[in-house]
């Protein structure tokens, strides 16, 4: 994702977010198939490769299903959407079930509205199970391998280490593309597309937002925007 402008990657690569991968082994899950939600526009291809047929655009916020049974093949998962069986780029789709520790203290509550109903308040670090989402910003989750509400994402970390990096630190993109957005979330707008080993400085954060922390970087070549952190390496 860069601007280095390359409409040519996106249009191929079919979305423009944050890279975001939560397959889980298979033999740790228990559905088959398993609920996804993509997270932007994703090209839903014939084969698992950028070279592949393009089938249909499964729409951001899209539910769909995954097939945990099948091994990931060169970034994308088996999936199925509206009746089309293919194949998708899993750092664009939310898969669920999928492991996520709370940020801060949260509430769980019995709907995904903030008006809800408190079940109980969560410590900060809870491990939690996700199962589904995003609705109004909630997702279904499964607290201490029972207890089942919503949480609200701005409050959890959905994995992938954040690198707890400080104003000033030299980073690098380590993940095949990462959008640079306008703010910290994912409904932000994408500034410019980012590709792996391309140098940043650090100069705000973290925020988090969207089960992410996020950080406002600067780019020589792309400018300055926000990163989630889960992408970000040490350089």
């Amino acid at each position: 994702m860069g601007y280095r402008i390359n409409v040519a990657v996106i249009l191929l690569l079919g979305v423009v977010s944050a890279g975001i991968t939560r397959a889980q082994p298979a033999a740790a899950l228990s559905c088959g198939p398993c609920p996804a939600t993509a997270t932007d526009d994703l090209n839903l291809r014939d084969g698992p490769s950028l070279t592949d047929d393009i089938l249909r655009v499964i729409p951001a916020g899209a539910e769909l299903e995954w097939d945990s049974s099948q091994d990931r093949r060169n970034g994308f998962v088996a999936v199925s959407y509206d009746g089309t069986d293919g194949w998708a780029y899993a750092a664009y789709l939310y898969l669920f079930p999928a492991p996520a520790t709370t940020t801060d203290r949260l509430n769980l509550r019995e709907d995904p509205s903030l008006s809800a109903d408190v079940i109980e308040v969560m410590p900060a670090g809870s491990n939690l199970q996700v199962l589904s989402g995003p609705t109004n910003g909630f997702f279904s989750v499964r607290f201490e391998q029972q207890q089942a509400g919503w949480a609200h994402g701005d409050y959890l970390d959905f994995g992938g280490g954040t690198g707890d990096f400080s104003p000033g630190d030299d980073v690098e993109v380590n993940t095949d593309s990462l959008n640079l957005r306008a703010g910290p979330g994912l409904g932000e707008d994408v500034e410019a597309v980012l590709f792996e080993g391309d140098l940043l400085v650090v100069l705000s954060g973290p925020t988090s937002a969207d089960g992410y922390l996020w950080y406002e970087v600067e780019s020589d070549e792309a400018g300055t925007g926000w990163v989630a952190g889960a992408y970000l390496a040490a350089a």
